[in-house]
């Protein structure tokens, strides 16, 4: 009978963050330590290691950290669609909205044709609903087109995906943004005051959805607060959003953290 095998530095890591993941708050104690594993056990595993780290420091609030492993893991996108799904899940979590846009130029036909069925419309669905902040649509749209142009030449594995109505989708979303005449340099500094905010406060965004209703802008950012914390978050933001002469741009997208709900999760890839 064969012995089992000793478990690996990062297997010990995996109990400890992966149980529930959005539920599990570090210590800077715990944080250090399981930092150390993963950089022991890099060599072994770099991706895997990464990947655990930038996880590590999200639960421990250490999300500066976390983004910066999160863009060192962006350039291993290409032909990996499930990496894409777990560094755009911490993107929104973190609220690195910006870093969304340089994903997407890595994603790949291979990586979309790489995950099961049930993923790939989800995956593509995301280029259309987290640019708002940087106003990068026509770039999101050619990145949107070159993918289909590659997966129509594998119809076996993408009958039934309506790329036309995501095209349309997209468009509509850069028409109604170039509607609204705002300067894009104050755009991207309203995304950068957003995503400052949620790591002063280690907010963990949990849910993202991005509407039109009536022509306009609704951008939901769902958290599981209690309604009281979430109203405390939404005027906190909106002084400093104020105090920085943002507040046109910030009203233009009606930027709300709200209770998470099932609405916002379709859009967020866990």
């Amino acid at each position: 009978m064969t012995a089992p095998q000793p478990k690996s530095k990062l297997d010990e890591v995996s109990e400890v963050i992966y149980s529930d993941p959005d539920n599990t708050f570090l210590s800077e104690f715990q944080a250090t330590r399981l930092e150390r594993m993963t950089k022991e056990a890099e060599s072994l595993n770099f991706l895997r290691a990464k990947k655990q780290r930038m996880l590590i420091y999200y639960q421990s609030g250490q999300y500066s950290k976390a983004k910066e492993e999160l863009k060192s893991l962006v350039p291993y996108i290409p032909g990996n669609g499930k990496l894409y799904i777990t560094l755009a899940g911490m993107a929104v979590r973190i609220g690195a909205f910006a870093e969304l846009c340089k994903m997407s130029s890595k994603l790949d036909a291979e990586a979309i044709l790489g995950l099961p069925k049930e993923y790939r419309v989800p995956v593509l669905s995301t280029l259309s609903t987290s640019f708002v902040f940087t106003g990068n649509f026509r770039e999101r749209v050619m990145d949107l087109g070159r993918i289909i142009a590659d997966l129509r030449t594998d119809e076996e594995n993408f009958k039934g995906v309506d790329v036309d109505f995501l095209r349309d989708k997209m468009e509509h979303f850069s028409n109604t943004y170039s509607a609204l005449d705002i300067n894009s340099a104050r755009v991207r500094l309203l995304a950068d005051t957003v995503e400052e905010f949620i790591a002063k406060n280690k907010i963990r965004v949990l849910g993202l959805s991005t509407s039109l209703p009536d022509g306009e802008f609704l951008i939901d950012l769902g958290i599981n607060k209690p309604v009281e914390e979430i109203i405390q978050f939404n005027n906190g933001l909106f002084d400093l959003v104020f105090e920085r002469d943002i507040v046109e741009e910030f009203n233009a997208f009606s930027i709300n953290f709200s209770p998470i709900n099932e609405e916002q999760l379709k859009d967020v890839l866990v």
